[in-house]
């Protein structure tokens, strides 16, 4: 698996809330975010079309 670097801005909250999900799961947080993704992409390839009409963060 090739990795890249992405660095983004987010909320504290959300930051805090990632923070405390890694700690509880015993990973790090690049790893929790990872774990985090990869869930949602597990998900939307699962329900197929339905999960690409549910709206997206910036549109909220």
């Amino acid at each position: 698996m090739t990795t890249c670097a992405l660095h983004i801005r987010i909320p504290a909250q959300i930051k805090r809330w990632l923070a405390g999900e890694a700690k509880r799961n015993e990973r790090s947080i690049n790893a929790q975010t990872v774990f985090v993704l990869r869930q949602e992409m597990d998900k939307e390839k699962a329900l197929g079309p339905i999960a690409k009409q549910t709206p997206n963060a910036s549109e909220q």
